[in-house]
């Protein structure tokens, strides 16, 4: 099924509704890769209360999602669009989600389902860190397996951190800036990020941390070994920066951490 063909109660069978959400031909075929007939609806529904009114472009694409930038009710969005079909990544999921007492009647044999508790708990742990005063973008809306969040870089999407080029200082700041807001998620949250690298921080005038699907409460039992893997990743990638990094051992950041939340 495409988006041409999907017609429901409305749908998406008048040419007005089509280009509502596609801007391109070249854009509907990157979002029929991600799009089967559930995801179309939940789709439509966030269309219908205004939270999309149109698909621009594709921007990423990673083993678990899609993400688009696309026109919202206040300006421009991240639209992601988790697949529901690819075997996987979806099958280390239920690693970082059993055991969490929000997501507790997970069925593990329905792909959809894990899919979708993923995609929720990527909005809750976004809402959690950006009300604790972490730097990450602002969770707007959340229907299945499509989550809408702030687009970080106002109209342009900001890059990954290892595509940027600073200055020595700047890299230093932006080391600090990172390990205060992983206190921060830490502390105020409650949560670990699990699978923090250059990879998953934005870059827009200071870091932002995103890709928080598989992050957990600091209650999970892996939480000390998810904290410590994340700063030694971000050690490592600094140091290549030449930045003096904070010592994990000397400095005991992860008990200190852990223990300030308890």
């Amino acid at each position: 099924m495409t988006l041409v063909e999907w017609s429901e109660e409305g749908g998406f069978a008048t040419k007005a509704d089509r280009e509502k959400l596609i801007k391109d031909s070249e854009l509907r075929e990157s979002l029929e890769g991600v799009f089967d007939s559930i995801t179309l609806r939940y789709t439509y529904e966030l269309i219908r209360r205004g939270v999309i009114k149109r698909f621009i472009t594709n921007i990423s694409q990673g083993k678990e999602a899609r993400v688009y930038v696309a026109e919202g009710a206040d300006g421009y969005v991240a639209v992601k669009i988790y697949f529901t079909s690819a075997s996987e990544y979806y099958k280390t999921m239920p690693i970082y989600i059993e055991g969490d007492p929000r997501f507790s009647h997970l069925k593990r044999g329905d792909r959809r389902e894990i899919v979708e508790t993923w995609a929720r708990k990527e909005y809750a742990n976004l809402s959690e860190a950006y009300s604790a005063g972490v730097h990450v973008p602002k969770p707007i809306s959340i229907r299945g397996n499509v989550l809408v969040m702030q687009l970080v870089g106002g109209s342009e999407p900001a890059p990954l951190l290892k595509d940027v080029d600073l200055t020595p200082l700047s890299w230093k700041r932006a080391y600090n800036q990172i390990m205060n807001d992983l206190e921060r998620l830490v502390v105020n949250a409650g949560l670990v990020h699990g699978d923090l690298s250059e990879y998953n921080v934005l870059y827009y005038r200071r870091p932002y941390l995103i890709d928080m699907g598989q992050s957990v409460m600091t209650s999970h039992p892996r939480a000390q070994e998810f904290l410590f893997r994340d700063v030694k990743n971000l050690n490592l990638f600094f140091r290549k920066k030449g930045i003096e990094l904070k010592d994990l051992v000397k400095d005991d950041l992860i008990t200190k951490w852990l223990a300030s939340r308890r």
